[in-house]
């Protein structure tokens, strides 16, 4: 019986990484944003109160920015086991509730 539990909660716990997406919160990420230069701009995942996920800078980026939405994100490289994977985030945005569709689409 505790084997059953133990298999289902880890059945579950898988599940819920692989509903996460590439972009799990807290994920560590590079992104080049418009109108912030062509260097890359490294963060965290984080989701906003209405549900976005943004990426929230490790230091404030030119402009004194602290974050960029998906919309606003050029090019996103997900750090993975010591590489960094280039992730579309064109269908992570258009999956999104559309009030984190901006000025930025």
């Amino acid at each position: 019986m505790m084997r059953t539990l133990v298999i289902a909660a880890c059945a579950m716990l898988a599940m819920q990484g692989l509903a996460a997406g590439p972009l799990a919160v807290g994920s560590e990420v590079r992104v080049r944003v418009s109108g912030l230069g062509d260097g890359w701009q490294a963060g965290r995942v984080v989701r906003s109160a209405p549900g976005c996920l943004m990426v929230k800078f490790d230091q404030p980026a030119a402009g004194g920015y602290a974050s960029a939405s998906l919309g606003g994100v050029l090019a996103l490289q997900l750090h993975d086991g010591g590489t960094w994977r280039d992730v579309d985030t064109k269908p992570l945005h258009a999956a999104e509730p559309a009030v984190c569709h901006g000025d930025n689409d």
